[in-house]
C-alpha cells in the first residue's frame, strides 16, 4: 500500500534563473515524488539510497540499491523519457507536450 506523499511547493526563482531551468527541476522532482508514491505501478518494492547524477546541468539518472531511473530530454529541455528499473524490470514513461509546452500525455511501456 502506498503512503501519501506531500509534494512541496517550489517558490518563484530569482529573475536570474531561466524559467526553463526551474521548470525542469519542478518536473523532475514531481516525477520523483510520484514514483516514490507508486513505485513500479503499485509494486511493493522500495527504492532506497538514491544517488543523483547530473549531465550538462540537468538530472540524468538516479541510482538506487535495487534499481535506477534514467531521464532523457528533448532539444528544448523538456523531459522526454523516464526509464525505471527495479530488480531487473524496466518500465519507460514517455512524455508528450502541447505546442505551448504544457504536458499533454504520458505513455508507459
Amino acid at each position: 500500500m502506498s503512503q501519501p506523499t506531500t509534494i512541496p511547493f517550489f517558490a518563484a526563482a530569482p529573475a536570474e534563473y531561466q524559467q526553463s531551468y526551474m521548470a525542469q527541476i519542478t518536473r523532475a522532482f514531481a516525477l520523483y515524488a510520484q514514483q516514490q508514491r507508486f513505485v513500479g505501478g503499485g509494486s511493493t518494492a522500495q527504492l532506497k539510497n538514491p544517488v543523483f547524477t547530473y549531465a550538462a546541468g540537468v538530472l540524468a539518472s538516479i541510482a538506487y540499491d535495487n534499481g535506477s531511473k534514467v531521464l532523457t530530454y528533448n532539444g528544448d529541455g523538456t523531459l522526454n523519457t523516464l526509464a525505471t528499473t527495479i530488480s531487473g524490470i524496466t518500465t519507460t514513461k514517455t512524455l508528450a507536450y502541447n505546442l505551448d509546452g504544457t504536458l499533454a500525455s504520458i505513455s508507459e511501456t
